[in-house]
């Protein structure tokens, strides 16, 4: 029995170590096939249509952020390496150059680079997955794999990396000023390129998105009357400050407005007040505003409300989430006493402001 016990130790042993003999005696190589003509692997993602508020911030993230997609190889291409030994780099490019500074996407600072897109203003950050996360029988990238980067593959094993489809995972950023209008992404995002037999540029990927702005249009004058009647009021009529009129409603008429039907990714209208002809604002808060330059009246100034709540001058107000189609943002506006009664003068009382909508 023991006999037979060390033989059969000595057929396993010889079993074990025939693979890595042979794979010693192998060479290394990579291969594009089936041969069909085609040179190299061609990768088309569509993102399909993205919304992002016409006045985000640079650093705005354009629809869904990082959504991985397995995309096939038009041409149906296997990519199979085997390095003995000897290292193989691929290495990718990105086609439009990348941002100088470091991305940060909704405040936060990510690991990769941000890269140029074919439209100013729009750039994507760009994750790839297996085979490309370091895996001993894949590629090992150099740092975190985000376009552009470079992994190679030298290990001997048994089986070496293949490529099939490409996991990608893309985040699209609003980093510039964009031009009215819908915007078509639409050309090469970056390549591969083997370092190995000559073989150069082997991998093709294409990003396509429509990108539109989340805005309304203001059509003709859309304040619903414009100027607002405050009223008549008696000077009796004011007890003291801090007295206020009853409030007037009145409306900013917004059309056409355009949104992400996807409820995760509101668009909200901000005003920003601002006050001309001598109107400013006054009082502690801001929410009140003097009389302009031409008024005859004295010792009052307006405020302008939104929900009863009033709004302050030269400051952002975050007012709704825009809805599709038409839609109104009702305001109010009343006089405010700032003075004590005696000092309180009688005539026309004329307030003026500036309103800018902004979308984010």
């Amino acid at each position: 029995m023991k006999a037979i016990k060390n033989t059969l130790r000595h057929v396993l042993m010889a079993g074990l170590a025939w693979p890595a003999a042979q794979a010693l005696a192998s060479t290394t190589e990579c291969t594009l096939g089936p041969r069909t003509g085609a040179q190299q692997k061609v990768y088309v993602r569509d993102m399909g249509t993205l919304y992002i508020a016409r006045d985000a911030k640079a650093g705005s993230v354009i629809g869904p952020e990082g959504v991985m997609e397995i995309t096939p190889d038009q041409n149906n291409l296997s990519l199979d390496c085997q390095a003995y030994g000897q290292r193989i780099n691929f290495d990718f490019r990105e086609t439009h150059g990348v941002l100088p500074l470091p991305p940060l996407v909704n405040g936060r600072t990510m690991n990769g680079l941000m890269i140029r897109t074919n439209v100013p203003g729009i750039s994507a950050l760009v994750q790839l997955g297996i085979p490309f996360t370091g895996s001993a029988t894949g590629w090992i990238p150099i740092g975190p794999p985000y376009v552009p980067f470079t992994a190679y593959h030298e290990q001997v094993v048994l089986s070496g990396p293949q490529l099939l489809s490409l996991r990608n995972r893309v985040t699209l950023v609003k980093t510039g000023n964009l031009a009215p209008g819908q915007h078509q992404v639409d050309g090469t995002l970056f390549t591969g390129h083997l370092d190995w037999g000559g073989m150069g540029q082997v991998l093709d990927f294409t990003l396509r998105a429509t990108v539109i702005q989340s805005q309304c249009s203001l059509i003709g004058d859309p304040v619903s009357a414009n100027p607002v009647q405050l009223g008549e009021w008696s000077i009796e009529d004011f007890k003291g400050p801090g007295f206020t009129t009853p409030a007037v409603p009145f409306h900013i008429r917004l059309s056409d407005c355009q949104v992400d039907p996807d409820p995760g990714n509101l668009t909200h209208a901000i005003l920003e007040l601002n006050g001309i002809d001598g109107s400013a604002p006054i009082g502690p808060n801001g929410d009140v505003f003097s009389l302009t330059h031409d008024s005859d009246a004295s010792g009052v100034g307006i405020q302008m409300l939104h929900n009863g709540i009033p709004l302050q001058l030269d400051k952002e107000e975050d007012l709704i989430a825009l809805q599709d189609g038409n839609m109104q943002l009702d305001f109010q506006a009343r006089f405010y006493q700032i003075e004590p009664s005696d000092r309180v003068r009688a005539g026309v009382a004329r307030g003026a402001l500036n309103f800018t909508l902004r979308y984010r």
